[in-house]
Formats: C-alpha cells, sequence, structure tokens
C-alpha cells in the first residue's frame, strides 16, 4: 500500500517472477511467471500485461491462467489471495530453428505499481511501502521478464560423459581414429584419476595423455613431467593408434627413457610421439630456454609430425638455425615418423623480415596429400595485426599460397576438409576478405567479434564466412575455442559467449547462465556452403567452457571445463576441483532412411512393376530430399525406366519426402524388347547425406530383370514339326567358352550357348597355394565391356572403385597362418554364370570387400587385376592358372559342377542360405582352433538378408541388426543342436542338424557360451559393438573368424568353421 499527505495515492505493490529462465521445447516443462501483491488482499485485483519476444502464441507456445489476445493479457488475483500465475507451455515442434524468447512485461498503473527495482511515479507523488517506507521512484515505470523457449530439435544424444579432475587449467585437447577410440591430453596440478590409472604430478603442473575407447571406458593414462610446470598443446594420431603430442616444458620432463632439459630459465618446446599403449617412442625438445610457445601438431598419412610455435633467440632445428629475436618468430617443422629428426623447419610471418614485428602461431593441420597450413597472426611494425593463412608443400615447407586477412584480426583454430580449409578468428569492427574472387565484409563491435571462413584449399580464396555477435557486442564477448568438419563437408565450433544471448546467422541462444559475465557453452554446425544448420547451448545451467571438438563417423567428441555442475542430457558431472574436466560423445539424432523392394526379379513382358520404398524413421515433420545410386548390368531406359524420383541421372537420383509423410517411392518399370540377352542385374542404394542418416542394414536392394527372349535355332527336320537342334541336351556338358582378354585389365569374357535364355554355367575355382602371410580375400566383379568399364565409368576414373565394389563377389579368402589341421588345398569355390558375361578381379589386402564398403577397410588396400598384380596362363581348353601375387588358383569351365548347397549368398555375406531346401538337413561341422580365448561359435537364424530376426513366429523382422537387444535375440533363435567349441591348436568334428527354408548365421562368442557371455561378432558389421569385421568367408561353406575387438590382428584364423552338408533331402 502506498499514500502521500499531500495528493493521497492507494496503489498497491505488484512484484513479478519468472521460475525459470529457459525451457526446453519438448521435455514436459512450463515457464510460470508468478504475480504478487502486498498485504491488502480485500478484493480482486485485475493485473494487465503484455507479451513480446520471437516466440508465437498458439505457434509456438500455449498460455493458461489469463486472459491473452496475443498481445496484452489480464490476470486476476482472486480475493483473500496474495499470488496468481501465468503458465506458459512450449508446443513441441520437429523444425530446426533458434530459440525463442517470452517478454513478459508489466507496466504501473492508477492501480498497482510493479517493483524490481524498477518503479517509476509522476514527479508530484510519493509512494511508501505498507510499512512506512519511501519507494523509489526513480527508475523505470515497467517490469520485463524474459523466458526463452530453448530449441531441441538437432536432439544431440548423449553416448556417455566422462569427467576428470585435477584442479587444472581445462584447456583440454583431443583426437579421435576411425574406430572411435578417443585421445585426450591436458594439464593438471594435483592426483587425478582416469579411468583405472591414478597419476600425480612430479612438478607444480604435468600433463596427461589418454586413450578412451569407444564405449567411453579408458583404455590407459600416461603422465608426464618434471620438477616444473609442464602443458601441451595439442595432439593428432596416426593410422597405426599412435599418439602424437606437442607442448611446453620449464626446468626438464621425461618421456620414457628420454629426458628433455630446457637450455635456459624459461620455457622450450617438446613434440613426443607414444606407441598405441600410450609409452614414448621419442621425444625432442627445441628451443633456448627463452619463453618459447609451442602452437599445434599435426601428423600425415605417413605419421610425419608437423609442429608450430613461437620462438625467440637462435634455435637449432636439425641441421637449419633459424634466429628469432627478441619478438620471436612463427617457425614450422617436419618430424620423421620413426625417430622424430628434423626433415626440415621454416620461419614465417612479419617478423622474418622486420625486427620490429612480431608474430603468433596458433594452429596446424595436414592434407590427404601431406601438405600443411599454418594459421598465424602476423603483427606488422606499426601494430596492425592480420590473420595468416598459409599452405606449405610437404617436400620441403616452401609457400604454396599465402592469404592475409584484415586489420586488428587474432587467428583461433583451422581445420581441413576434402577440399577445403576451414578458420574461425577474432575481430574489431570490419573486417575484409578483399583477396577473394568476390570481397566479404563482415561487421564486429567494438569488444570484437568472432567468424568462420571456409577458404578452397588449392588457391586459399574464400568461399563464405559467417560472424557471431553477442546481445551487445560492445560490452560481452563470444569466444570460438574448436572447430571440426566431417565427410559431408559440414562445420562443427564450438566455444562461448557472455550475456543473454548471442546470434549466428539467423539463429538466436539464450543464456542458460543467469549473470551476464558468465560464459554459455555452445556448438553450431554449418552446411557445405556455409548455412547454419543449427545452433545449441550445451551443458546445463552453470558456466562452462569448450576446449576442443572432434567429429567422425556421425559422433561429436567435446572436451573443455566446468566450475561447478555441467550437465549433457541425462548425464550430471559435479565438480571434485575448482574446476573438472569434461570429455562427452555425442551424436545427432537425424532421421534414420531405409529402403525395402517389393519383388527382387521381374521378367520381361511383364506388365508388373518394381517398387522401392523409401522410409525414415524418426523426425517427418520437414520436406526431406535423399540420394540414391543405381548400378548393375540393366542400363537405364534401354532396359528400365523410373517414376517418383525427382531426377536421375548419370546412375545418380534423388528422391524427397514430402513434409510430414513417413515414406517416399520409386517405381521401376521394364523396357520390353525382343532382343535375345542375358539377365541383367540392378542394385539400387541409398547414398550418404548431410540431414539424413543410413539404415546399417536395409540400404541396397538387388533385382534381377529376366529376359523372356528365346534364341532361334535352325534344326534338320522334315517340316513336320519334328526337326532337331545342332546344340547339346546334355546338361552335365555346357557347350561354351571361357577366354582371357589381353587388355592390360586382364578381363575375361564367358559366352554359353544356351537355348532358353535362363540357364546358367559353373565355372570351378580351386585353391592351389599361397606364399605370402597375410589375409587376402579375393573377388570377381562383372564389368560391360572390354575396356572393363561399369557403368560407363572407366578403370582410371573418380567412383570406379565404388562401382566395382558394389558388383563384387568373394572367390576365396586367403589366411597367412592357417590354424594347425586345416588345409587350405581343399578349398573350392563354384560361381555360376549367365553367357556374355565379362568380368575382372580385385584383392582386398588385410581386410575385405564388405569392410571396404563399409569404411572400416582403407581403399588404398583394394588392388585391381592387372598385368602386374595378376599372372595368367591357360592350361587348357576354358582352364586357367591364376597367379595373384603369390596366391594360385585355377579357374576352370565345368559343366558338371555344382554350387555347394547353402552357399547361394556366400558371395556377398557369411550365411548359409537354405530357403529352397523343404526338409531339415543334417550337416558335418569341422572345426578348427588357434586362439587363447575359449570361445563357441553358433549359428541363429533370420528372416531376410539384411539379418532380420522373427521373435514371435509371424514371419517378419522384429529384431534388426544394430538394434538394442540384436545379440540376446541371436543367442535365442541359435540352432540348439550346433554350439561348437575344441580346445587351442586343435580339430573337432560335430554333427548337427541345420533348418529347412531359413538363412541361417554364424555368430562367434568371444571367451564365453550361450549361457554366459559379454561380447558376440556377427558377419552383419552394424551388428558387432565396433563395427568392425568379424567373419570371412575362406571358401565355399568355409567361415573364418577374428576375436579381437576393433579386428584385432585381422587374420581371421582364431576359428575356422567348416560346414559340410551331407545330404540333399528336398
Amino acid at each position: 500500500m502506498a499514500t502521500n499527505d499531500q495528493n493521497p495515492v492507494t496503489l498497491t505493490e505488484i512484484t513479478l517472477d519468472i521460475d525459470s529462465m529457459t525451457v526446453v521445447e519438448d521435455r514436459d516443462k512450463t515457464l510460470t511467471y508468478t504475480f504478487s501483491r502486498d498485504e491488502n488482499t480485500d478484493s480482486n485485483l485485475t493485473v494487465n500485461f503484455t507479451l513480446d519476444g520471437t516466440a508465437k502464441s498458439d505457434t509456438d507456445f500455449m498460455i493458461e491462467g489469463a486472459e491473452y489476445d496475443g498481445v496484452t493479457g489480464t490476470v486476476i488475483i482472486a480475493a483473500g489471495e496474495q499470488e496468481a500465475s501465468v503458465t506458459i507451455t512450449p508446443k513441441a515442434d520437429a523444425e530446426i530453428e533458434s530459440d525463442e524468447s517470452i517478454k513478459l512485461t508489466v507496466s504501473n498503473t492508477e492501480e498497482y505499481i510493479v517493483t524490481d527495482d524498477s518503479v517509476k511515479l509522476s514527479e508530484n507523488a510519493s509512494l511508501f511501502r505498507a510499512d512506512g517506507n519511501e519507494l523509489d521512484n526513480s527508475s523505470d515505470d515497467s517490469v520485463m521478464k524474459m523466458g526463452v523457449i530453448a530449441n531441441d530439435d538437432p536432439k544431440l544424444k548423449v553416448d556417455w560423459a566422462k569427467q576428470f579432475g585435477g584442479s587444472g587449467y581445462g584447456y583440454e585437447f583431443l583426437a579421435v581414429d576411425d574406430a572411435g577410440n578417443t585421445y585426450v591430453t591436458g594439464s593438471f596440478e594435483t592426483t587425478v584419476t582416469l579411468g583405472g590409472d591414478t597419476l600425480t604430478p612430479e612438478g607444480s603442473k604435468d600433463l596427461f595423455v589418454a586413450k578412451v575407447k569407444e564405449n567411453g571406458e579408458f583404455d590407459w593414462a600416461k603422465g608426464f613431467g618434471g620438477t616444473t610446470g609442464d602443458s601441451s598443446s595439442g595432439i593428432d594420431i596416426d593410422d597405426k593408434g599412435n599418439t602424437y603430442i606437442t607442448g611446453e616444458f620449464s626446468g626438464q620432463i621425461t618421456f620414457g627413457d628420454t629426458t628433455p632439459v630446457v637450455a635456459g630459465i624459461s620455457s622450450d618446446v617438446f613434440a613426443a610421439k607414444l606407441n598405441s599403449d600410450g609409452n614414448a617412442v621419442w621425444a625432442k625438445d627445441f628451443g633456448n630456454g627463452s619463453s618459447d610457445k609451442a602452437g599445434s601438431i599435426a601428423v600425415d598419412k605417413e605419421g610425419n609430425a608437423y609442429i608450430t610455435g613461437n620462438f625467440l633467440g637462435e634455435v637449432t632445428f636439425g641441421d637449419k638455425k633459424i634466429n628469432g629475436g627478441e619478438e620471436g618468430r612463427v617457425v614450422v617443422s617436419k618430424l620423421d615418423s620413426d625417430s622424430g629428426d628434423v626433415v626440415w623447419a621454416e620461419d614465417f610471418g612479419a617478423a622474418s623480415k622486420s625486427e620490429e614485428a612480431s608474430d603468433e602461431a596458433s594452429d596446424i593441420v595436414v592434407d590427404k596429400e601431406g601438405n600443411a597450413y599454418l594459421f598465424m597472426t602476423e603483427q606488422n611494425e606499426n601494430g596492425a595485426e592480420y590473420a595468416v593463412v598459409t599452405k606449405l608443400d610437404k617436400s620441403d615447407g616452401s609457400e604454396t599460397w599465402t592469404k592475409k586477412f584484415g586489420n586488428n584480426v587474432v587467428h583461433d583454430n583451422i581445420a581441413i576438409g576434402k577440399d577445403s580449409v576451414y578458420i574461425t578468428g577474432e575481430f574489431e569492427e570490419t573486417l575484409t576478405f578483399d583477396n577473394a574472387p568476390n570481397p566479404f565484409t563482415v561487421e564486429g563491435g567494438e569488444n570484437g567479434d568472432v567468424f568462420v571462413g571456409k577458404l578452397d584449399s588449392s588457391s586459399g580464396n574464400l568461399l563464405w564466412v559467417k560472424d557471431f555477435d553477442s546481445q551487445d557486442k560492445d560490452e560481452n564477448d563470444v569466444e570460438l575455442e574448436g572447430i571440426a568438419v566431417d565427410d559431408m563437408g559440414n562445420t562443427y565450433v564450438t566455444g562461448y559467449y557472455q550475456g543473454k544471448s548471442m546470434r549466428v546467422d539467423n539463429f538466436m541462444l539464450y543464456g542458460e547462465v543467469e549473470e551476464t559475465d558468465t560464459e554459455n557453452a555452445f556448438i553450431t554446425k554449418f552446411d557445405s556452403k556455409g548455412k547454419v544448420k543449427w545452433a545449441q547451448n550445451i551443458g546445463g545451467t552453470d558456466e562452462e567452457n569448450i576446449s576442443d571438438i572432434a567429429v567422425n563417423n556421425g559422433k561429436i567428441y567435446i572436451a573443455g571445463k566446468f566450475f561447478n555442475k555441467a550437465t549433457f542430457g541425462d548425464e550430471s558431472l559435479e565438480k571434485t576441483n575448482s574446476t573438472d574436466t569434461f570429455l562427452v560423445k555425442l551424436e545427432e539424432e537425424k532421421p534414420e532412411i531405409s529402403l525395402t523392394v517389393d519383388s527382387t526379379s521381374i521378367t520381361e513382358g511383364d506388365n508388373n512393376q518394381i517398387i522401392y520404398t523409401f522410409t525414415r524413421k524418426g523426425d517427418t515433420a520437414a520436406e526431406l530430399t535423399v540420394d540414391f545410386s543405381v548400378t548393375g548390368s540393366a542400363t537405364f531406359n534401354d532396359d528400365y525406366t523410373l517414376e517418383g524420383a525427382d531426377e536421375f541421372q548419370n546412375s545418380k537420383g534423388k528422391v524427397t519426402f514430402q513434409a510430414g509423410k513417413a515414406t517416399a517411392t520409386v517405381t521401376l518399370s521394364v523396357t520390353n524388347d525382343t532382343t535375345v540377352e542375358q539377365d541383367k542385374t540392378l542394385a539400387l542404394s541409398l547414398e550418404k547425406g548431410s540431414g539424413y542418416m543410413l539404415s546399417a542394414t536395409e540400404n541396397t536392394k538387388n533385382i534381377t530383370i529376366i529376359s523372356e527372349d528365346i534364341e532361334n535355332t535352325t534344326g534338320s527336320g522334315n517340316g513336320s514339326g519334328s526337326g532337331s537342334g545342332s546344340g547339346s541336351d546334355n546338361d552335365d556338358e555346357d557347350e561354351g567358352e571361357l577366354s582371357f582378354i589381353s587388355n592390360g585389365k586382364s578381363t575375361f569374357k564367358f559366352k554359353s550357348k544356351f537355348k532358353d535364355g535362363k540357364s546358367k554355367s559353373s565355372i570351378k575355382f580351386s585353391f592351389k597355394s599361397k606364399n605370402i602371410e597375410e589375409i587376402k580375400q579375393i573377388a570377381f566383379f562383372t564389368v560391360d565391356d572390354d575396356e572393363a568399364t561399369i557403368d560407363g565409368i572407366s578403370p582410371d576414373a573418380e567412383g570406379y572403385i565404388e562401382a566395382a565394389l558394389n558388383r563384387a563377389q568373394t572367390i576365396f579368402s586367403v589366411l597367412g597362418n592357417a590354424p594347425q589341421g586345416f588345409d587350405l588345398t581343399q578349398l573350392d569355390k563354384v560361381i555360376e554364370f549367365s553367357s556374355d558375361i565379362k568380368f575382372r578381379f580385385l584383392s582386398v589386402k588385410n581386410g575385405t570387400v564388405d569392410g571396404v564398403k563399409k569404411g572400416k577397410v582403407k581403399r588404398e588396400q583394394v588392388v585391381f587385376s592387372n598385368a602386374d598384380f595378376l599372372q595368367v596362363s591357360e592350361f587348357e581348353k576354358n582352364g586357367f592358372d591364376l597367379d595373384f601375387e603369390g596366391v594360385k588358383i585355377n579357374m576352370k569351365l565345368d559343366g558338371k559342377a555344382k554350387k555347394a548347397i547353402g552357399s547361394g549368398l556366400q558371395e556377398k555375406i557369411e550365411v548359409l542360405d537354405l530357403r529352397e531346401i523343404t526338409t531339415t538337413q543334417t550337416a558335418t561341422f569341422t572345426v578348427n582352433r588357434e586362439a587363447q580365448f575359449n570361445n563357441t561359435i553358433g549359428f541363429y537364424q533370420v528372416i531376410n538378408e539384411d539379418g532380420g530376426i522373427d521373435t514371435n513366429g509371424d514371419g517378419t523382422a522384429d529384431i534388426l541388426v544394430g538394434d538394442a537387444g540384436y545379440a540376446q535375440a541371436a543367442v535365442q533363435n541359435r540352432l540348439a543342436s550346433i554350439d561348437l567349441s575344441v580346445e587351442n591348436q586343435s580339430t573337432g568334428e560335430f554333427t548337427g542338424e541345420l533348418t529347412a527354408g531359413a538363412i541361417v548365421v554364424p555368430f562367434l562368442i568371444v571367451n564365453g557360451n550361450p549361457e554366459e557371455f559379454e561380447e558376440i561378432f556377427f558377419p552383419f558389421i552394424g551388428a558387432n559393438s565396433d563395427g568392425a569385421d568379424h567373419v570371412m568367408m575362406i571358401g565355399d561353406n568355409a567361415f573364418g573368424f577374428e576375436d579381437l575387438a576393433g579386428g584385432g590382428d585381422r587374420d581371421f584364423n582364431d576359428v575356422i568353421v567348416k560346414v559340410d552338408i551331407n545330404s540333399l533331402n528336398t
């Protein structure tokens, strides 16, 4: 109550409050505004308010507890009550959009005043609270409380979140390998525990390096230090699991048997290589103890390390001396992988040209060719700062190109994509990239702004740039701490902002931390053209900072520090020191696309059609375009047409899901002709895209177009209809020709004189000998002509390897070291060919065709048949000896040879196909073991070629490959009479029954049995926890198994099972 003696005014005092600053869009939470009044509760009090902000009623939220017309509203505090509330309930949608603000404002009226240190009255009226104290009338006449509806539609799912403390400085750096292992380095000042390793610093501050496995468990952790303070500033890895780090040290630091010592009284730079167990291989130091600073480190595909830093005075790099002077110079040095010795060293920047200038190195990356890209700040003699990107030739470190940007610009981070370089930096006021083909200009405030830019790696020209704004760029700050790029060219940027909000392009983020001077961590994703895909706060409502980010195989990894509590999804981390470190693995929950087809064959002349159904699981709200490709011997328009695709050209197509629709279809129709020809094959496959992810199993569908055209034969009959043809009717003796085309591509051609247009002939492959000690999988693939082209792609053209792998069918997998008692020369393989087929061979060294297709085995391990790789000699008509660089195989056209029962799918997947068998079959299983683990081999039944398991007997797949519970379902669905296990270095023979009419799949229980197991590996890579190959077809019905996680030593000889089906009872 407020009164005034000269001009009495009786007003009720109103306070306005909100229960939360932020509410997530689809978490079933609300924002509640509470209106409270002082002691006078005798009657109803109507309070007016307005709603403003970017959120729209009915579209983004619903309001309860008030009368509201879309702009203004009223709420009634009932007689006898001191409070009333208005509830804002967000409306969940699937649109990826900015955070949305709701600003509720209450203004003073003649009946009440609103307080919250925001009160203003007319100058001739004084106001008093009920206790007699005068109210301040010097502030505004309204109070506004803002709430935020946080958009979480990107749905960053948390796979795991780890923390470790040690009162470090919180700047951690990370790298991720293709198997999903994470390598992290940082500093610690007190004892820290990482997994099972406890590290205690030797000096005031030590550094650590740790490896975290794909599932979030620590593999190993190592501490390195000396008597004073040490820190790391960068980390990278090579393909063999070696880790490379760089940083700074004072006094001395010990890496295994090596102890670098600082030459002076300050700090030097070190570089070190650790093996796959975290033990030091070598360590090198550079500097003269004059406060030298480390920048970062990068590793090329050969394991050579590139380091950068700032060096003062005279510094020696191998045989080269560089004088950094008093201001210091930026140096890049290439170090040999095996020894750590300097290959070359070069200095860069304005300081290399003027003693009054100074420079600072920030980051370095290496492309697939081994060329390095240096990002640094150059300050000239006048004090102007420029961001500089330089491309260095791998051979000698010479400059390929250099790009310099702006005035008062500071570097931050750099990342490398397939053909582009990505940078982040800070700038003040205006930044112009005037050396691009078209100048780009971005505006910043007096307190600075930040930018992200993409440059062409071949020329250095800027392709796009985006800037970030805080709410008040002249007072508050945005910092970018990390950048990473995925295989699709999407860019992920992380950092923090101070203040209430931040803008990037058209996206707004509102701080979840109440204090305006604290740090709100965020992640933003840009597509390849610089468009913001989404932006999200991360870490919860307390202060936190992300220091580094990495992406690999669709996963996002972040590291940073937090001061109290950090929340990632359902994971909450509580600090144990003044600051703790977090390491988090995230995944975007994109729509999952799968593919089905209603038939696997279609006959010329039929009016039937084949329908491909594309299905998306998850978000269906927005329109979505998905890419697909078509391979095979069938030719578009000549053999088939497609309807329903948005576009289809050069074997590439697109199909669009309409908004709100979960499916889209493409219809294939056969083109009829009268040409006598072989059956045609066609494989339609989903392709990767940036707005969706692919099903682990249902992403390729193969069909056959059956030719009905019959070749005319001329007989010698008498005109009565009983003429006799000139060909042979002997089903076992197919007259045909198998010939070698000497074209440098080692291509073969098979032509059969069949009559009915459908018959196939058998070619038998027999293993003869080997003189190699490595795994080698040998396969064949069909080609379209004598030049070995595939769908118009020549052998030397881009895309040929993918096209060949899509057609590849396995013949043999040759083991480097076979278990005792197993004879490779007993292996045969029979493959049926249609006429007029041309084919070529390939081999995969230390891997499988499926592994290459899934991205688990490098493409460089694939070798195609040519005069160097394959030696061919004809030992008889239609018979050839093939020598694949030490692996000798016999290939012969054999009309009497028959495919082994159950081998129908084994050219593509490691299973027994008994779908055409009608009665239970008795089989003999021969088991050879060369492994320390007591493994068990079993077989289970699946409903389709993609590995789906029918758990309830209704004929449909209930659990798919990649689903939770797949391993348990496989064990429960196994053939109970076949649990195979033998002693190490021994052979066992077992008899069991195989289910007719089914696909039967082998599995390996690692060091366990069906009643007690922790790990099971399958032929379907998507079902394996490590995403690696563990089963290989050695020959017809012969399976080789690898029992170590991650693919182990990839010898596939830990257990070998050969299945002989004794009789065919159909």
